[in-house]
């Protein structure tokens, strides 16, 4: 049984005290130590995104990385994306649901909001959750250990500090 599975609530709301004005890097390397070798980060390719890629990856080459396809991509990004067969997963497919159902944990970036990630939501829904957003969570938060500071002007801000943090 993964260390995802053990998760208390209680847990999740100690680790939000613990997580709650730590650098984005240290709570990606906790993420790595703690559910590897089942760790995945699912990514829109956004700018604050391929930061958190960079982090990650720094931490543990070996985190799996999938860009969920919205279907609003700049066409630059599936050029980049379509050689490396695999990579950009379209969240209505049976591939998208078979990748995530081997995650033990889910990183989402730039919201907290549930309804704003609405075709994944249902993929990562039975996951704990780490979550990196600059907006202040309103009347549909998703629950896990959540690294909110709407002080910060963007979610890359609080990628940005983590990497700054990180040397």
């Amino acid at each position: 049984m993964s260390a995802a599975a053990n998760l208390t609530p209680q847990d999740v709301e100690r680790l939000n005290g613990r997580f709650k004005n730590a650098p984005s890097l240290k709570i990606i390397r906790w993420a790595a130590d703690t559910f590897r070798p089942k760790v995945a980060l699912t990514s829109s390719f956004g700018a604050k995104s391929a930061a958190l890629i960079h982090m990650a990856i720094s931490v543990d080459p070996r985190i799996e990385i999938r860009v969920v396809d919205t279907g609003l991509l700049f066409p630059e990004t599936y050029e980049f994306l379509l050689p490396r067969s695999g990579v950009a997963l379209d969240p209505r497919a049976a591939e998208a649901r078979a990748f995530c159902s081997h995650a033990d944990l889910a990183v989402v970036v730039d919201t907290c909001e549930a309804p704003r990630i609405a075709r994944v939501n249902p993929l990562i829904a039975g996951l704990p959750k780490v979550i990196l957003d600059h907006h202040p969570p309103g009347e549909s938060p998703l629950q896990g250990v959540a690294l909110l500071d709407p002080e910060a002007c963007a979610s890359g801000e609080l990628v940005y500090d983590a990497l700054l943090a990180a040397g």
